[in-house]
């Protein structure tokens, strides 16, 4: 189900995609999350499933289902899953106003993922925190996190996602800065 959740959203099928995850969950959470590879494809799914409550614009419906599960997730010995984890969990609060408290978790996230060499991880984390210090007038901060993730696209292992979401931030920051052609050239 969570592969055919995958599948779905790589075409934006994003309902049905919606649907298998939502499957795969249930499936899950009434089984039970006794064991850590429960505990691990649990937080493999709602990392997965946050694109689908992020295409939607169902911020506050993803805060909930992460949020329900973060003493789970602060459980993990996997420093990637955690990361990736709380990457997403500001996803959410940074849409939803909260940016102080999207920072926060954002921190968390990009230690562990500069900890662990992981690109993923600081991509999101890097990309996240590029939107979420502009938000709080950060620019300069700002700039400096979609730099470093479009240094990461660079090395080669390239997220579209984190690409264009990062260029466009950093595109943001010039035009807040009154820099006309670098905006443009973004």
């Amino acid at each position: 189900l969570i592969k055919s959740g995958e599948k779905s959203l790589r075409r934006y099928a994003v309902e049905e995609s919606h649907q298998y995850f939502r499957e795969a969950y249930q499936l899950l959470t009434q089984k039970g999350i006794s064991t850590d590879r429960d505990k691990e494809l649990l937080i493999d799914l709602l990392v997965k499933w946050g694109f689908v409550y992020y295409y939607n614009g169902e911020y506050r419906k993803l805060q909930d289902l992460l949020e329900a599960h973060r003493g789970i997730a602060e459980t993990l010995t996997d420093k990637n899953r955690l990361g990736m984890y709380y990457a997403w969990l500001s996803c959410p609060l940074w849409h939803r106003e909260k940016p102080k408290e999207a920072y926060a978790i954002l921190s968390l996230a990009r230690s562990l993922g500069e900890e662990t060499g992981n690109p993923a991880v600081m991509g999101y984390a890097y990309t996240w925190l590029t939107w979420t210090c502009m938000e709080m007038g950060r620019l300069s901060e700002a700039a400096d996190f979609a730099e470093k993730a479009q240094i990461l696209c660079r090395s080669g292992d390239f997220d579209p996602y984190i690409y264009f979401n990062s260029l466009g931030g950093l595109a943001y920051v010039h035009f807040y800065r009154g820099e006309r052609r670098k905006t443009y050239e973004a």
